[in-house]
């Protein structure tokens, strides 16, 4: 469960929601979350959404009318999980979202002081090369393991809102997010009510939408063509997706075989065990053809172990989140909702100073940020989806030789 930590110069009573076990409603071990399920044209996602007292008094504390409130955090809670499942750290004091064994926010606990925490600014909205620079981390180690704190997450709810930082209307936004916020802080002495994350529903709903948008696959690094769904194997077992590849893709050539595993949950080693039963059973089967077999799972999280392991192995991973599948559910979820960003009064506000470029552009910056950037001859807009196909692509490799590699394809500035 949720557990207070004090590690390094973190904030007392902030809570640490180790991504592992306990992200889903489901698992969670104690408290009721007030979960609904929202029908959107056949698919089921389980959506969170706050209670009618948590929605009120924010609403008092921000100034603004409840459904106006209510579709903000709506908005806010979307743009957390979308982070959360890509196994992108969330630090939004009270509340910090990380994987196990992710090597980042260890180092900013201990670089960061008091004042660093306290400012929305500074050190938080640095680009992750001058993060990595102060954290005495390599610029790799930020692309792999990427950190957001609460300027990004409200920069992204903005985007998300169709606002800029000029526009009026980001005050009244700004304080819902705010206050919704400070719902979370400890009272008592006790850590304070859990948060819960929303869940993508089901697999099979995802795969349905998979294959009406099977390019996502290509703008990650992977150009395949659908073969054959539920392949089952003589050795016991059943592949979500077999594929075949288009084009050179490295390590992948043209003619060899992708298969897919798809979880709509965020899974741990197991996963990687299924994965390479499936591969070693198709490579089996396709004895004496001589295309090479290769693995990528499809997944809502992952941990640092599995992630590592897949690394290893040579298999592909893509988030769910990263694909942009919550987005589109969220999008979805919206168009059957009455509360939206036009509803509720919005008190009369005066624009906030407009941050300086250069902290404009750093909070726009998004560990997702668009490329394109070309590996091996395929274009990637995704910047993590570029680092692994380039990983991929140079298999071993020194510190050295990977920031060579990242220079020459414009993934990390000359």
């Amino acid at each position: 469960m949720p557990v207070t930590t004090s590690t390094g110069n973190m904030p007392a009573g902030m809570v640490e929601l180790l991504r592992t076990r306990h992200r889903f409603c489901r698992q969670v071990q104690y408290g009721r979350p007030q979960p609904f399920t929202s029908q959107m044209q056949g698919v089921s996602m389980r959506l969170v959404g706050e209670s009618d007292d948590v929605i009120n008094r924010v609403a008092a504390e921000a100034g603004v009318e409840a459904s106006f409130a209510r579709s903000v955090v709506a908005d806010l809670r979307h743009v957390i999980d979308r982070f959360v499942a890509d196994d992108v750290t969330v630090v939004l004091g009270p509340l910090l979202f990380r994987r196990e064994e992710e090597p980042v926010f260890p180092a900013v606990t201990r670089r960061f002081t008091t004042a660093d925490w306290q400012e929305p600014y500074g050190l938080k909205t640095l680009s992750s090369e001058g993060l990595a620079a102060e954290l005495g981390l390599d610029p790799d180690v930020l692309e792999q393991y990427p950190i957001v704190f609460g300027t990004h997450v409200l920069a992204t709810l903005f985007e998300l809102r169709g606002l800029d930082w000029e526009d009026p209307r980001g005050d009244a936004v700004d304080a819902v997010f705010r206050a919704w916020r400070d719902t979370f802080k400890p009272q008592g002495g006790s850590l304070g009510r859990p948060y819960w994350s929303s869940h993508v529903g089901l697999e099979k709903d995802f795969e349905q939408w998979l294959k009406q948008n099977f390019q996502v696959l290509e703008e990650h690094g992977y150009p395949i063509q659908l073969v054959q769904e539920q392949r089952r194997f003589k050795s016991g077992g059943v592949a979500d997706m077999v594929c075949r590849v288009t084009q050179d893709a490295s390590p992948m050539r043209k003619g060899d075989w992708l298969l897919i595993e798809n979880k709509a949950t965020a899974v741990d080693m197991p996963a990687l065990e299924q994965l390479s039963r499936y591969v070693a059973a198709l490579e089996l089967e396709l004895d004496g053809e001589g295309a090479a077999v290769h693995g990528l799972l499809l997944a809502d999280g992952i941990t640092v172990t599995l992630e590592q392991a897949l690394h290893e192995k040579g298999f592909g991973y893509a988030s769910l989140s990263q694909l942009g599948y919550r987005d589109h559910l969220y999008r979805q979820h919206r168009l059957t909702t009455e509360a939206d960003a036009s509803v509720g009064s919005v008190p009369a506000v005066t624009a906030t100073p407009a941050p300086t470029e250069a902290q404009d552009q750093s909070m726009a910056r998004t560990p997702s940020a668009p490329g394109p950037w070309a590996i091996d001859g395929v274009q990637y807009v995704d910047r993590r989806a570029a680092n692994r196909a380039l990983a991929r692509s140079l298999g071993n490799y020194s510190k050295d030789q990977w920031a060579r590699a990242q220079r020459r394809v414009g993934l990390r500035k000359a």
